[in-house]
Order: C-alpha cells, then sequence, then structure tokens
C-alpha cells in the first residue's frame, strides 16, 4: 500500500577498495528540489545512485538510496523525522544527508 518516487543515476568511476555511491552537490540539490515538491503531495522522494563498474565486478548490484534533510531542518541528535536512528550522515554544502545501506 505504500508508494514512493524518485530517481536514480550512476557514478561509474574506477574499481577501487571503496563504491562510489554518494550524492555530489548537485544530486544534493536536485534531490531536495524534488523532495519537496512530492513530498508533501504524499509521494515519498528518493534518489539511488548506482556504482555499474562495482556491480559488473562483483556481479551484484551495488547501491545506495537517499533522501535529504533541508539545510534549515533541525533534528534530535541521530534521530530521523520518522523516530528511527540515523544510520550514517554526511554532510554536503550545509546541508545534510542520511544514507541507508
Amino acid at each position: 500500500m505504500e508508494k514512493f518516487c524518485g530517481w536514480y543515476h550512476s557514478h561509474p568511476f574506477d574499481l577501487i577498495d571503496r563504491d562510489h555511491c554518494f550524492f555530489s552537490s548537485v544530486d544534493l540539490s536536485t534531490q531536495l528540489a524534488w523532495q519537496r515538491l512530492e513530498d508533501p503531495h504524499g509521494n515519498p522522494f528518493v534518489g539511488i545512485v548506482l556504482d555499474p563498474l562495482r556491480s559488473l565486478a562483483k556481479n551484484e548490484p551495488i547501491l545506495k538510496a537517499f533522501r535529504a534533510y533541508p539545510p534549515e531542518y533541525e533534528r534530535e541528535d541521530g534521530i530521523c523525522p520518522d523516530g528511527t536512528k540515523i544510520m550514517k550522515e554526511v554532510r554536503i554544502c550545509n546541508a545534510r544527508i542520511r544514507a541507508d545501506r
């Protein structure tokens, strides 16, 4: 019964020890713009980043899904708006994003 909207793209860089599933500052701006438009209408908006080279090398999809906290959002330490605990937090351009694996 739940639904969500979103977008995806890839970061096809070289094969190194870590994956390339992250939001750039442009990705964060895109996510925030769409999230602010869709969330109020009951369409939770998610951004997905895929690492295609590592996915091929490991023979399994390597991806991460992101939601963004607007820069003006004030939260309780370590707690998401829905009350769940933050798994990992990254700061980009004075905004916060949450990455769940």
